[in-house]
């Protein structure tokens, strides 16, 4: 996946209308007690999937629809900012997006898009907040039913994710919905498949619309060694949808696959690094692979003399190498110097939150872990976020009531990530993973972790500590660069000093309500 910046409403509503198939338009609107007109919570446009049929149903503060048209129907509406209508005989529900341009992302094919079905072809995506859509969907209203004039459903997740998604659902799950616009539009070629083996690699190109892969270019770059500095380059002209044998020199370690247009743009990529040639890297902090050594962790009175076959499998690039002491393992899991990126105070806390959170890797307290590690991610970006106020509210990320930042104490875990790879304080990667890490963060919740029916194993705590200190390390690179630069960065304020999200104060809210509030 790749970054497209600086994505205007014009533009996307031009990529809507040349599209070569018609497209599924679907929205949600919802009305509360406090808003008792229909307003437009989110919009989906997408391809048409040959399983899901249309849809249009009406509950008593929840409607949702799901209609086949052309690309140029789809491209009206959306120029015209117009989800839909409700009744036949309604108004139309119109909606409004915040700002004026944003980032899309280009996703290579066989990725996966937010909670959307897997990309079979490599697909043009991009969000686009809903202004005043948030509050909708966070009022809980999605878990009442809903019906047409056939059928009655228990919930409006239960039409939301076939219908509007395309996924199954599983009655029960905590579903999710950001209250934005998505617009998801296929590439008529792929790289379908690629497999190397030895000295050749086949890769299969396939097309959704006849004649539409002949002009593509096949761009292949292979490593045969780990010493290689300079990649071999090999460039194959395809004429149709099939099967290509490319020859190598020799068998390769790395190689990737870059699927060229005929206007020379990239559209597809697939690449690996064979797990047999993959050496092992030095990391700066606890070494996850030594930690989990053993079922109940380390302790200080064990050698490397003894038996020191690892349990549980390394994961790539972390060092899992026997002969590391316990002093060397507690040397390692001295925090890094987080007075970096934020006050004295919050320094010294966010300290606190790693020393924890290995302690609980050690003894085998997954859940723990990962609720540690969440803090202090949640903690390390709001600080960055303080220190550059003006970089993180120019973000499309920013949340917002209208045009107005929110104060930073209703900064959710989610802005402050989405927020972090706007301004490239993350790389875009480590934006993925760290939302990865905030939904394994709210398995802390009983009912998150029995309606996934999942518990992090020590396998999945060693994901997301390793997620967590790539975060670190590159807010700390960042700001060591930005002093170097000469950049001003205004003085971190103490988290005491910020209000809570929301107080629960007598009849103010439902202790529902409260909770959903005072979850991140």
């Amino acid at each position: 996946m790749w970054r497209l910046p600086d994505q205007s409403r014009n533009l996307v509503g031009e990529l809507i209308a040349t599209h070569y198939r018609g497209l599924a338009w679907c929205w949600v609107a919802m009305k509360t007690t406090s808003s008792p007109e229909w307003r437009a919570a989110s919009v989906v446009v997408r391809p048409i999937y040959s399983d899901v049929p249309e849809i249009h149903v009406v509950g008593r503060r929840v409607a949702i629809s799901a209609e086949h048209m052309t690309a140029v129907e789809a491209a009206t509406r959306w120029t015209e900012a117009v989800a839909g209508r409700v009744d036949i005989g309604g108004p139309s529900l119109a909606y409004s997006l915040l700002g004026d341009r944003i980032d899309a992302f280009w996703v290579a094919s066989g990725e996966t898009w937010a909670q959307g079905r897997r990309a079979s072809f490599p697909e043009y995506q991009v969000t686009w907040v809903i202004e005043g859509a948030s509050n909708l969907v966070s009022s809980g209203d999605l878990w009442e039913p809903v019906e047409d004039q056939n059928r009655h459903f228990p919930s409006a997740w239960d039409v939301i994710y076939p219908y509007v998604l395309g996924l199954p659902y599983k009655p029960g799950t905590n579903a999710y919905m950001n209250g934005a616009a998505a617009v998801r539009l296929p590439y008529p070629v792929a790289l379908s498949e690629v497999t190397a083996s030895g000295t050749e690699l086949t890769v299969r190109v396939d097309e959704d619309l006849a004649g539409r892969a002949a002009g593509h270019l096949m761009h292949v770059s292979y490593r045969t060694s780990s010493d290689q500095t300079i990649p071999a380059i090999l460039e194959t002209s395809i004429d149709s949808p099939r099967l290509y044998a490319i020859r190598l020199n020799a068998p390769p370690v790395h190689w990737s696959v870059t699927l060229i247009s005929p206007d020379g743009i990239r559209r597809d990529f697939t690449e690996r690094t064979e797990t047999a040639a993959t050496a092992p890297a030095t990391v700066p902090y606890p070494s996850i692979g030594a930690i989990l050594r053993k079922p109940g962790g380390l302790t200080v009175s064990e050698r490397h003399d003894e038996d020191t076959t690892p349990e549980f499998a390394p994961l790539p690039g972390v060092t899992n190498d026997p002969g590391r002491t316990d002093s060397q393992i507690e040397a390692e899991a001295v925090a890094p110097d987080f007075s970096r990126i934020s006050d004295p105070e919050t320094s010294d806390l966010l300290a606190q939150r790693w020393r924890e959170a290995v302690l609980c890797l050690e003894v085998g307290a997954s859940l723990s872990a990962i609720a540690m590690m969440g803090s202090l991610l949640e903690g390390a970006l709001l600080q960055m976020a303080i220190r550059h106020p003006s970089e993180a509210n120019r973000t499309s990320a920013a949340p917002r009531d209208g045009n107005k930042p929110r104060p930073w104490s209703q900064w959710r875990l989610t802005d402050l990530i989405n927020v972090a790879a706007q301004a490239k304080w993350i790389s875009v990667d480590l934006q993925d993973f760290s939302v990865v890490l905030r939904d394994y963060r709210n398995l802390l919740h009983p009912w998150e972790s029995k309606a996934k029916a999942f518990h992090p194993t020590p396998g999945s705590a060693a994901i997301c500590w390793e997620i967590t200190r790539r975060v670190v390390d590159q807010l700390i690179a960042h700001e060591a660069l930005t002093s170097e630069a000469g950049r001003h960065s205004t003085p971190a304020r103490k988290l005491t000093n910020l209000p809570r999200r929301s107080a629960m104060g007598p009849g103010s809210k439902s202790i529902t309500d409260y909770v959903r509030d005072q979850r991140r």
